[in-house]
């Protein structure tokens, strides 16, 4: 019922949103609010968007965490990590590129001459883009409730070369590190106890593992 009067309220006959926001093209993408025929249409029009903002986001609390996320689902992965890499206001990297070592409350924090605004300098909801990172950069996927099934499957850009990095489950520690050297593929993951691991490798193969150490290696 609520998609239902979501679309009735919202969504027009040729599948346009009267509300043009990343935000909103984003969100309704998300949580399954868009009937299926219109679904590309408004993944398109949400990369419009992003294109003609300069390849940068215009998101806020609620669309930060799931903006990513969005385009990756939607075969976009390409533009949420040119997103990722930018570097000009409003980005993550304009705020690197000022000093911050945690994430504002608002994307212009200090503004380009270097003047702070009254804000917090250490807020969650932009910095959630870190889950991203640690899902498709480094690798480790929730599959089940408390990780008790895993996921290794990193997916980065071409640009990058390594990366590592871990988390504390209920179960015990869960780790990742990976590196491309050589035309060779080199991932070692460490898997706690009493779960199991789906691990994919950029080649294809596939291996479920239970608890333990591992390598594997590929020709890449």
């Amino acid at each position: 019922r609520v998609k239902k009067a979501f679309v009735e309220t919202y969504l027009s006959e040729n599948g346009e949103l009267s509300v043009k926001l990343q935000d909103i093209y984003a969100a309704a993408l998300w949580y399954g609010l868009i009937p299926e025929k219109w679904e590309k249409k408004i993944a398109d029009t949400l990369c419009e968007m992003i294109h003609e903002n300069g390849n940068r986001l215009d998101t806020g609390f609620l669309g930060t965490p799931i903006l990513l996320d969005t385009l990756t689902r939607y075969g976009h992965m390409d533009l949420a990590y040119t997103l990722l890499y930018q570097n000009k206001l409003p980005s993550w990297l304009y705020e690197v590129d000022h000093g911050a070592t945690t994430i504002w409350e608002s994307w212009d924090g200090i503004s380009e001459k270097g003047k702070p605004k009254l804000a917090s300098y250490n807020h969650y909801a932009l910095g959630s883009v870190c889950d991203f990172m640690h899902r498709y950069i480094i690798g480790i996927q929730r599959k089940d409730s408390g990780y008790r099934k895993i996921l290794i499957s990193p997916q980065p850009d071409e640009s990058l070369t390594y990366a590592k990095g871990s988390h504390i489950t209920p179960y015990g520690l869960v780790s990742c590190s990976w590196k491309k050297e050589n035309g060779k593929y080199d991932l070692d993951v460490q898997i706690p106890c009493n779960t199991t691991a789906e691990i994919k490798l950029p080649n294809g193969e596939k291996y479920t593992k239970g608890s333990g150490t591992y390598h594997f290696s590929c020709d890449i």
